[in-house]
């Protein structure tokens, strides 16, 4: 039968080219379709490292030099500072909170801000080892507490909490880490950098914890042990993990605690009215000296106000790849189905020589798939060169390609495209054969 259907295609080879690259175009622009909604349900997957329901983003402002109720004497930064850490001391004494974490504005989840260093092992040797630039999250203690975050080895936020307490490093599991060595080897190719890159964000880090590492360029002189490896941290959903470093804000300076933030964690049961009940009392309870209590923000509302533009994006390329589908399956029914009424009088004969019903699928249907089949690998050679000239969407760690994703995506584009034409043969071959052979043939 696949010599027959072969000779079949050969010898209707004008029709059929023409066939075959309709299939191969649609091909390509399924793939790309595909592979796009790939990688945002594999980002949107990848949980984000911390829990922010129930939490609170708060802010502190100092009264205007121009209001009645500014006190000249309190003005200088010492002063605001301890008046700060008076609203913080407070919050933390409201019984409707857990815990008050204070964060730099790089440290705050779903924000763009980003603060990054290069991390050298404090060693001298050849094999020293260094990080890329990887984002560093200042924060107190019950940040950890606030976002529950944990270890990769089963460590508690408590835990986590106290290697902050003690100036130790908290590395995301995704570090990507490198020896002086390797990074002095002028021979090294882009090749190279990106398997050792997709090594080190899948391997395991147990080796780093004890050792100790500093912020390259940074002034900071002083080393940091490695507590414990963490779950890898997102800044917002829609965005792939980063290397981030947990590392102890100085709560004993001034220029830190008021360049910091409070992240909160409430009780359930509060949650509802705690903004509410706290602004109330921003201008008494909430304010000590100049400063006083100015914004409360549930995570929850600035999740939904910074991924906005994201989801809308998806949102709308989701429509349009519906819409593409849709059109791309009318135009394969349209075209099969004028296919199959051109051979209405073909199918005729079959079934008056004893051919049945289902032999008659199989063949129409058949040569339908043969044709996809015979398109499929130079569409994915195209496919191909759409990742190699980074012409795709990103992937799970920054990658244009990856085998395995590449493999499913062209595999998944295969099967719809099979969906298609096996409905845009059935239907019209059905009604096709309902006709009376002697009507069909009486026709032609």
């Amino acid at each position: 039968m696949k010599r027959k259907l072969l000779r079949q295609i050969a010898n209707e080879w004008r029709s059929n080219l023409w066939l075959a690259i309709e299939l191969l175009v649609v091909s390509v622009v399924m793939w790309y379709i595909t592979d796009y909604l790939a990688t945002r349900i594999t980002v949107l997957n990848i949980p984000m490292g911390i829990e922010t329901d129930n939490c609170f983003l708060a802010d502190v402002t100092m009264v205007p030099s121009s209001s009645d109720s500014y006190d000249p004497a309190d003005s200088t930064r010492s002063l605001w500072a301890d008046d700060a850490r008076t609203i913080v001391r407070r919050l933390r004494s409201n019984p409707d909170v857990e815990a008050v974490a204070l964060a730099t504005h790089y440290s705050i989840p779903y924000t763009q801000n980003s603060n990054s260093q290069v991390l050298v092992e404090d060693s001298n040797g050849p094999d020293t080892l260094r990080t890329s630039y990887v984002p560093l999250r200042v924060v107190s203690p019950d940040y950890a507490r606030v976002l529950r975050v944990r270890g990769v080895n089963g460590e508690s936020p408590d835990e986590i909490a106290g290697m902050i307490e003690r100036d130790e490093w908290l590395l995301g599991a995704n570090l990507f880490y490198y020896t002086n060595a390797e990074a002095r080897d002028t021979t090294l190719t882009e090749e190279f950098w990106n398997n050792r890159y997709k090594e080190s964000i899948t391997s395991d880090k147990s080796n780093l914890i004890g050792r100790r590492f500093l912020a390259d360029r940074s002034g900071d002189s002083i080393s940091h042990r490695i507590g414990a490896i963490i779950q890898p941290l997102k800044r917002h959903e829609y965005e792939t993990p980063n290397g981030g470093v947990l590392m102890k804000l100085d709560e004993s300076d001034d220029a830190q605690i008021l360049s910091s933030q409070m992240l909160i964690r409430v009780k359930p049961e509060a949650y509802s009215t705690f903004a509410d009940n706290v602004l109330s009392k921003s201008s008494t309870f909430y304010r000590a000296g100049n400063i006083f209590l100015s914004s409360v923000v549930s995570l929850e509302s600035m999740r939904k106000e910074v991924q906005n533009d994201s989801a809308t994006m998806v949102r709308n390329f989701v429509v349009v790849m519906l819409f593409l589908m849709v059109s791309i399956f009318l135009g394969l029914l349209g075209t099969f189905w004028f296919r199959t009424q051109q051979r209405v009088s073909e199918i005729a004969v079959r079934m008056v020589n004893g051919a049945t019903r289902g032999e008659i699928f199989r063949r129409l249907i058949s040569e339908g798939l043969l044709l996809l089949t015979i398109v499929t690998p130079l569409a994915a050679l195209c496919d191909w060169l759409l990742c190699h000239y980074e012409m795709s969407n990103h992937v799970y760690w920054f990658d244009y390609f990856d085998l395995s994703r590449y493999i499913i995506t062209v595999v998944a584009t295969y099967l719809l495209m099979a969906l298609m034409i096996v409905l845009g043969i059935w239907f019209p071959a059905s009604r096709a054969m309902k006709i009376e052979p002697a009507i069909a043939l009486k026709d032609e």
